[in-house]
This record gives structure tokens, C-alpha cells and sequence, in this order.
């Protein structure tokens, strides 16, 4: 049995199977991912897959004699991955975030322009959000850090669509 594939842009799969030896040929099974989903009488059979998702798959193609017993199978893998696009960088900002580690406050500097505003969270080693500010401009000062305890603190900074994340250190 033979079982060529092919994959459209439509996020689908064919599957053509055909029997070569259909002395007791029944049906046709096909099955994905170990569950049966079609059973076709006619040889050549095909089976179309929809609405593909990113994920593994296996697809079988199992003859079933006259009395009910797999005769034949051929089966097929592949992983499906979702289409990504392009990424624009002359679109990505730079971020930097000193001193680390630092003691009673830390500085941010950004390339955006300073009338865009910057969403600044904070989150400790227990991943609870402890600061929270949105702010304009292309150099913030957090001045009172003293409050926090010495640890390790994650900052979150999101301008637009783009999230910059940095582990810092306090003394």
C-alpha cells in the first residue's frame, strides 16, 4: 500500500492511500493520532485533514480484510508548526538598567521617545508583582528602592507591543 501526502496552504493535509493487493479488500481505515476517523470502500481512498494545528501527528492507513482483520497498514509523521513572520528590528528599543546590583534606587534607559509611555513592574523571587508604574520619558529613576529586602528581582518593562526583561540584584 502506498501513501503519498500532500500539504496545502490552507492548513490542511490530503492523504491519498491506495491498496495494490485488493484480493480481500474491504475498507480502508484512517486514523489520526491512534483515533479512527474514516472508513472509505473505494480504492484509491483519499482523506483530507483540516484546520492543521501545531502539533504532532500520525496518520495510519490501515486495510481491513473481509472479516474484519487489519491485511495491510502504512503510516506517516510529521510535526506541523505554525507560520511565523518576520521580525522588524529596526523597530526593537534597547533597554538598559544599572546599577546591578544596586542598593537604594535604579536607573532605566531607553532609545524610545520620551512621550511614550513605559509600563515598569517589578516581581520578586516569588514571582509576585511588588512595583507597578507607568511613566513617560527615555531615563527613569526609581529612587526609593530601599523599601525592597536584598534578593533577586525581576523587571518587566513594556513599551508598545515589545517586552524587555532583566534579573537584578539587591544589596
Amino acid at each position: 500500500m502506498k501513501i503519498p501526502s500532500s500539504y496545502q496552504k490552507q492548513k490542511k493535509i490530503i492523504i491519498k492511500a491506495q491498496v495494490t493487493n485488493d484480493m480481500f479488500y474491504k475498507d480502508l481505515v484512517f486514523t489520526v493520532n491512534g483515533s479512527p476517523v474514516q472508513a472509505i470502500k473505494k480504492n484509491p481512498a483519499e482523506y483530507t485533514i483540516s484546520n492543521i494545528t501545531e502539533g504532532e501527528y500520525t496518520i495510519k492507513a490501515m486495510v481491513s480484510g473481509t472479516y474484519g482483520s487489519e491485511k495491510d497498514s502504512a503510516e506517516i509523521s510529521f510535526y506541523a508548526k505554525s507560520k511565523t513572520t518576520d521580525v522588524q528590528t529596526d523597530v526593537i528599543m534597547a533597554f538598559t538598567v544599572y546599577p546591578n546590583p544596586f542598593t537604594n534606587s535604579l536607573v532605566i534607559k531607553t532609545e524610545n521617545s520620551s512621550d511614550e509611555k513605559i509600563r515598569i513592574e517589578i516581581y520578586n523571587f516569588e514571582m509576585r508583582r511588588v512595583y507597578l508604574d507607568e511613566v513617560y520619558g527615555n531615563e527613569i529613576e526609581l529612587n526609593d528602592m530601599s523599601i525592597f529586602s536584598q534578593g533577586i528581582y525581576l523587571i518587566k518593562i513594556t513599551s508598545g507591543n515589545q517586552i524587555y526583561s532583566q534579573k537584578v540584584v539587591k544589596n
